[in-house]
Formats: structure tokens, C-alpha cells, sequence
């Protein structure tokens, strides 16, 4: 399988085993050599549907992503696009520490 991973991971077999790894000095750069058994792993799946993989179909995408592999990309590696659709419009976004949010000010008191 080729592929363009922005973050690293540790792909499984159904038994735990490591199928495949992507380091950190392999993020950001084309890879042609993926085995399509880490289709089957959850993670695989998460992080193409988050953007921060990207299955390479065509010969122009794999021109694009190695031409500027952060597109379009925030600093975590998701795809911006892919994050702004889980936000539900007019909608602050929640605060990351679990307390409630009223006029994008976290409120702790409950």
C-alpha cells in the first residue's frame, strides 16, 4: 500500500503483533512499501479517517503530498478540514479539561 502518515504508529495484527511501524523519521515522507494487512487495525482506520494518513490512489496526490505533505494540516497532524466538520456549527468547542464552557471561558464551578 502506498501511503503519507503525519504522525508515527505501531500497526497490529489481530494477535498484537507488530505488522508495521511508522518512526519518526518516516512521517511526512511517501511510503510505497505498507502492508495492506494494517487495513484491518482500528488504529489504521482512525487515522485515515481523521486525515492524518492518506492512502495515496492517484499519481497527482502523491505529487501533492510530496510537494508540501502538510497541507491543509494542523500541528497534530489531523487534517483541519476533518476537525472543524467534528465541530457542530455555532458551537464553542468544549474545553480539554472536562469542566463546561460558557462564552469560550472554561466554568468550574458546578
Amino acid at each position: 500500500m502506498k501511503m503519507l502518515s503525519r504522525v508515527c504508529a505501531d500497526f497490529q495484527d489481530a494477535k498484537g503483533n507488530v505488522i508495521f511501524r511508522i518512526r519518526p523519521a518516516d512521517r511526512l515522507r511517501y511510503i510505497d512499501d505498507a502492508p495492506d494487512a494494517i487495513r484491518d487495525d482500528l488504529l489504521f482506520k482512525m487515522l485515515v479517517a481523521e486525515g492524518s494518513i492518506e492512502v495515496v490512489e492517484s499519481a497527482a496526490q502523491r505529487k501533492a503530498l510530496e510537494q508540501d505533505p502538510t497541507a491543509g494540516t494542523m500541528a497534530d497532524g489531523r487534517k483541519a478540514s476533518k476537525v472543524k466538520d467534528e465541530t457542530k456549527a455555532g458551537e464553542p468547542p468544549r474545553a480539554a479539561s472536562g469542566g463546561n464552557t460558557v462564552g469560550g471561558e472554561v466554568n468550574r464551578s458546578k
